[in-house]
C-alpha cells in the first residue's frame, strides 16, 4: 500500500483510473504488487528493481516508464543495500476490456482507428522505456495535477485529454527511430524543446540565459523573444515553474525541510523560494505540505 496524492476515475475508455502515488520498498525485502488492470507507470522519483517473472527484470531510474499490457503480479526491490527505497509514480490503469477490443476488427477510419492503432502498439508487450519523462510529459503531468487541484467545470474532460496526450507522447517516442535525430531541422519548435530539455536537467544547478542561448546557438534576444511567444513565459520563469513543480513533489514525498528543498533546487534563499512558491501555487511551502499530506493520509 502507498499514499495516493492524486487520483482520477471515470475518464472513459480506454482508462480505468489514474493514480499518483508514493510507496516504500522495504530494505532487503520484496514489495509485492498485483494489478488487476493493464497499466503504464511513469517513475517520477526513486530507484528500484522490478521483477515480473524470470523473463522481465529491470533496474528502473527516475524518468523511466514501465508498461504492463495485461493484469500482472510483479515485485519491487531496493537497489541500495541497507536502505529502503521511496518510489513516487504516476500510473495510468487501462480498462480490462481494452485487450478484447484490440483483438477485434479495426475501426475503418477517423480518430477511433488511430486510438486503436496506438493502443495496439503500446500494449503489445511488456516494456521498459528509459528517459520517458521528457519536458513534454512532465508538463502534461503537471497540468493533470493543476486540474485536480482546481476542479473547474469540465475538468474531467481536461483530465481525459491530458491522459490521451501522454499516450501520444509515448507512442511517438517508441515509433521514432533513435538515429533519426541528426536529420531533424533545427526549427523554432525543435530549439524550444531543446531549451526545455536543458532546463529540466538544470533544476539543481545555477544556469544563466547566456549559457542557455550558447547551448542552442541562438542570441539571448532572439531566444527570449521566441520562447516567450511560444510558451507565454520567459525562459527563467519557465525554469522557476519547473523548480516549483519539483518542490511540490519533494514537499509531499520527502521529510526534507523547506530550507533544504530550496537549496537543492537552486534558489538563492529560502525567502526567495517561499515568495515564488506562493506566487505560483497560492500557498506557502509549509501550508502546501500540511494541507495536501494531511488531507490524503
Amino acid at each position: 500500500m502507498g499514499r495516493v496524492f492524486y487520483s482520477a476515475d471515470r475518464l472513459g475508455y480506454p482508462f480505468e483510473r489514474i493514480r499518483e502515488i508514493c510507496f516504500i520498498v522495504p530494505n532487503e525485502k520484496l514489495h509485492r504488487q498485483r494489478s488487476r488492470y493493464p497499466k503504464m507507470i511513469f517513475f517520477l522519483e526513486g530507484r528500484c528493481r522490478v521483477e515480473a517473472g524470470i523473463d522481465f527484470q529491470q533496474n528502473v531510474e527516475p524518468g523511466d516508464l514501465l508498461i504492463f499490457p495485461q493484469p500482472s503480479q510483479h515485485h519491487y526491490a531496493s537497489l541500495t543495500t541497507g536502505q529502503e527505497a521511496h518510489i513516487y509514480a504516476f500510473t495510468i490503469f487501462f480498462c480490462n476490456s481494452v485487450a478484447k477490443r484490440l483483438q477485434g476488427s479495426k475501426p475503418r477510419s477517423g480518430p477511433p482507428r488511430e486510438l486503436h492503432e496506438m493502443l495496439q502498439y503500446l500494449l503489445s508487450e511488456r516494456r521498459h522505456i528509459r528517459a520517458m519523462l521528457t519536458s513534454s510529459t512532465s508538463a502534461l503531468i503537471s497540468s493533470f495535477r493543476q486540474e485536480q487541484d482546481l476542479v473547474l467545470p469540465g475538468y474531467q474532460l481536461r483530465l481525459q485529454a491530458i491522459a490521451y496526450s501522454l499516450l501520444g507522447e509515448v507512442w511517438r517516442k517508441l515509433s521514432t527511430p533513435e538515429d533519426s535525430t541528426h536529420v531533424r531541422k533545427r526549427n523554432k519548435t525543435y530549439v524550444i524543446n531543446e531549451v526545455k530539455e536543458l532546463l529540466a536537467k538544470s533544476l539543481g544547478s545555477p544556469i544563466t540565459l547566456a549559457q542557455i542561448a550558447w547551448h542552442v546557438r541562438w542570441s539571448e534576444e532572439h531566444l527570449s523573444r521566441v520562447f516567450k511567444r511560444e510558451t507565454n513565459l520567459t525562459v527563467m520563469d519557465y525554469l522557476r515553474t519547473l523548480r516549483i513543480d519539483k518542490a511540490r513533489i519533494r514537499l509531499l514525498n520527502t521529510p526534507e525541510t523547506v530550507s533544504t528543498i530550496a537549496d537543492n533546487l537552486g534558489f538563492a534563499s529560502i525567502s526567495s523560494f517561499c515568495r515564488i512558491f506562493k506566487h505560483i501555487v497560492g500557498q506557502t511551502p509549509s501550508e502546501y505540505r500540511e494541507n495536501h499530506v494531511g488531507a490524503r493520509r
